[in-house]
């Protein structure tokens, strides 16, 4: 039964004098919008400080119960922004010991995996990775894989931001951006536009169908960091649309492609209603750098995906909003495709 309100990418308890979610959506459908409820957030992180550990990590739909509950005043704008959820509130101790049994069980063989003990500290790490039914999209057997694009292309607005790449001679800025994009840049020049943002306009070498769309995501994580303050644009016309990148004839240039640029692509499918929600809450997670949006439609959206453990888990977080109309992501990687049903359990097949 649904015991707390999603909204707006934030888990709040339903606020007191109502026992049930439906009660408080009559509540909400009798006032006049916008109405404004004290609301008690529910973490992940709770920052609690013990030693010198910071704990109270936790991953929804399991949440802490030995926290303060604080009320904030929070304004609902329309009814159609609030979703049930069903939660979980544990004390710290218990999760910790529920989520000891799932590594545990779990995570031997993965190549991050270090042996755990009785204490607080042995867990660190585990509480953002892995949920309590054991899901965890970090996990990796063999040779450690690549770090994700997202965090290439935090290193070059870095570049762009503290270490002065900008005056830098244009040949090692080209060489920056295609070891942190994967890219091959033949050409690029200077330029500014009338704010004053720096600009590079960058010539891309062919035969990467997804050159255009990295490029683009690096523009946007660097200008994002950056403030506006540097562009990195591409000097000619793209030759595939996002849709290109789908079609059954290009699974394989796509496949290297990712495996290129150290990224993937992923089509999420809905039934069709609430897509300025949906995309409202895609584009908050577009700030994160785990995803970059390529292409927005009422039932639909193509993502380039820059971390895909991050951006699968920022999902699955969003399920009573996904869930709530059947949303679906199939991701195409550098080895398979995949298809994932947006759910706390996210469960997954491999499309041939």
């Amino acid at each position: 039964m649904p015991n707390a309100i999603f909204l707006r990418d934030s888990y709040f308890l339903l606020p007191d004098g109502f026992p049930t979610f439906d009660a408080f959506l009559a509540d909400l459908n009798a006032r006049e919008l916008p109405a404004t409820y004290p609301l008690v957030p529910l973490l992940e992180n709770n920052r609690i400080r013990c030693g010198a550990l910071l704990r109270g990590q936790c991953m929804a739909p399991v949440f802490l119960s030995d926290v303060p509950d604080i009320a904030v005043p929070v304004t609902i704008r329309a009814v159609g922004e609030i979703c049930p959820a069903a939660v979980e509130r544990i004390p710290m101790e218990e999760y910790d010991a529920r989520l000891r049994q799932v590594v545990r069980r779990i995570c031997p063989g993965c190549g991050g995996y270090g042996d755990i003990d009785d204490t607080p500290a042995s867990l660190q790490g585990h509480h953002r990775e892995v949920s309590l039914d054991g899901l965890c999209f970090f996990r990796w057997e063999g040779a450690e894989p690549p770090l994700p694009l997202a965090y290439s292309l935090r290193t070059l607005a870095d570049g762009f931001q503290t270490d002065g790449l900008w005056s830098r001679p244009l040949t090692e800025v080209r060489h920056a951006i295609a070891d942190c994009t994967g890219l091959a840049i033949p050409r690029a020049r200077r330029d500014e536009d009338l704010d004053g943002a720096h600009l590079l306009q960058l010539h891309l070498a062919q035969g990467n169908l997804l050159a255009p769309f990295v490029l683009s995501a690096a523009d946007a994580v660097v200008s994002h960091h950056t403030h506006g303050a540097y562009r990195l644009l591409p000097a000619d016309e793209p030759g595939f649309t996002p849709n290109a990148l789908l079609l059954p004839e290009n699974r394989a240039a796509l496949q290297d492609a990712c495996v290129c640029c150290g990224c993937s692509v992923a089509e999420l499918t809905w039934d069709g209603q609430d897509a300025g929600r949906i995309a409202e809450s895609l584009e908050r997670m577009s700030r994160t750098d785990s995803i970059h949006i390529l292409r927005m439609e009422s039932h639909r959206a193509i993502l380039l995906m820059l971390d895909v453990a991050a951006a699968l888990q920022a999902l699955r977080y969003r399920t009573p909003l996904m869930a709530r109309h059947g949303a679906v992501c199939t991701l195409h990687g550098a080895q398979d495709v995949r298809r994932c049903t947006i759910a706390y359990d996210m469960p997954c097949e491999t499309i041939n």
